[in-house]
């Protein structure tokens, strides 16, 4: 999910298990007509997708911030507040297992039916480069901590004339079922594994 808000000037760009979902469901229907509001799927009430067709080009569900930046130009895109959210790199981990696991939207013969297996298989959600330049630098104003979810929201878009009252929906939640280990009994040595995995200055867990 992509907004790019022009009535708010503010953009939002959407990663993964950090309740993303939930807030552009939030966010949407307090956009403006003219906002960009890009589909997700499955359809969720109350989300309404909008503007996400600008001729041949075409803003889609996770879309990193460097093409926001291209579609948008660069003037534009300077002059909007940008945020994203990130969350602790092993509980995020736990979270995308578990939704490959128990959702019915991601089953898949390559699905990891075990902690052990996603570990083994290595395809960590490590998103930075959604949120950086090409040499690595922040393009987004304020990377929130999912933790903070709810303060930082509000420090972030009440400022702005959003009339933010907190979110409004738990869209793509529990997933937590049997066979996900809790974070306390994730091991030192694939907590290392993961960090690794993660470790960038502008993830703010490794500042």
């Amino acid at each position: 999910m992509t907004i790019v808000s022009h009535a708010h000037k503010f953009i939002f760009l959407k990663t993964a298990k950090t309740a993303g979902t939930s807030i552009e469901v939030t966010l949407s229907p307090l956009c403006g007509p003219e906002d960009v509001v890009t589909p997700i799927f499955p359809l969720e009430p109350g989300h309404e997708a909008r503007n996400f067709e600008m001729g041949p080009r075409k803003f889609v569900n996770h879309m990193g911030g460097r093409q926001v930046r291209k579609f948008l130009g660069e003037e534009t895109y300077n002059a909007y507040s940008k945020f994203c959210v990130e969350r602790e790199p092993v509980d995020k981990c736990l979270s995308h297992f578990a939704m490959l696991k128990h959702s019915g939207d991601h089953a898949a013969e390559d699905v990891p039916q075990s902690w052990e297996a996603y570990v083994e298989r290595g395809k960590f959600l490590a998103e930075h480069k959604r949120y950086t330049d090409e040499d690595g630098s922040l393009i987004v104003d304020r990377v929130i901590r999912y933790e903070r979810l709810a303060e930082e929201l509000a420090e972030v878009l009440l400022p702005l004339g959003v009339a933010w009252r907190g979110l409004t929906s738990t869209a793509k939640s529990g997933f937590r079922k049997e066979g996900v280990p809790r974070r306390d009994e994730v091991t030192p040595e694939v907590e290392a594994l993961i960090y690794k995995a993660f470790e960038h200055p502008a993830n703010p867990y490794f500042g």
